[in-house]
């Protein structure tokens, strides 16, 4: 019979991979696709949020208000995120490092239209 130590003890070691952007208030911050243009997205921040703060304004929305959790029930604000097999709602899908969004595509229009 085989004895396998495991060691729990150990730290893991990562290599660090440079030095870390953040924004103004000191949240870690990436970038992602919009439009065809590179923005700056923070950690928690949502696609909407990303576009209004990288002046894309032609998302539409009409259930997002800053002072409530995203609801998504209006369906007004969906995007097409690459990778995605159907749009999602700008308002409650949370920015990822190099997510190619967008907001103008052939799949949004019939999902806003009904």
């Amino acid at each position: 019979m085989a004895v396998t130590i495991r060691d729990n003890l150990s730290p893991i070691v990562q290599e660090p991979t440079g030095p870390v952007v953040r924004n103004e208030v000191g949240h870690p911050s990436f970038t992602l696709t919009m439009d065809g243009k590179t923005v700056q997205a923070y950690e928690g921040q949502t696609l909407l949020s990303v576009a209004i703060d990288n002046g894309i304004t032609d998302i539409p929305n009409l259930c997002d208000d800053e002072k409530l959790e995203p609801a998504a029930t209006c369906r007004m604000c969906v995007v097409h995120i690459e990778g995605e097999p159907r749009p999602l709602p700008a308002c409650s899908t949370a920015a990822l490092p190099g997510m190619v969004v967008t907001t103008k595509h052939i799949s949004i229009s019939p999902a806003i239209s009904n």
